[in-house]
């Protein structure tokens, strides 16, 4: 399965599904409006090892991360953040398509300077690939 695919099938997942807060995705344009939280995709590969045993083995697991930034205006407080998150990670929970499985996501807290406070939902997933 090829990086784009899986960037594919997260954003398409996002755009089909996620309808809480308007979303960025990776190096596209996206001008957040004053006071009105949104999130931020990002998938972010990871190394691959031969899972199979023999001397015609050739099937190998990749694995990955889904990063979400959830930007919440600062000093309001943690709930919206910690909802927004909880449905980022129920949103993704056991999502298996086209060869690309999730698995159970979690939450950091981060607080850059400016206006925003960030939340880090990180997704593992990984998936099989004949090479």
């Amino acid at each position: 399965m090829s990086l784009d695919k899986i960037r594919k099938l997260v954003e398409g997942r996002i755009k089909s599904e996620w309808t809480q807060t308007p979303f960025a995705f990776a190096n596209l344009p996206y001008n957040p409006e004053r006071g009105v939280s949104y999130i931020e995709v990002f998938v972010i590969p990871g190394e691959g090892s031969q899972i199979s045993l023999g001397d015609n083995a050739a099937l190998n697991r990749w694995f990955g991360i889904i990063d979400i930034s959830v930007m919440v205006p600062k000093n309001t407080g943690t709930h919206k953040a910690f909802s927004l998150a909880s449905d980022l990670i129920d949103l993704f929970y056991h999502f298996d398509q086209e060869g690309l499985v999730c698995l159970t996501g979690s939450m950091t807290p981060f607080t850059p300077p400016g206006d925003w406070v960030q939340y880090k939902v990180t997704i593992p997933f990984y998936y099989d690939e004949v090479k």
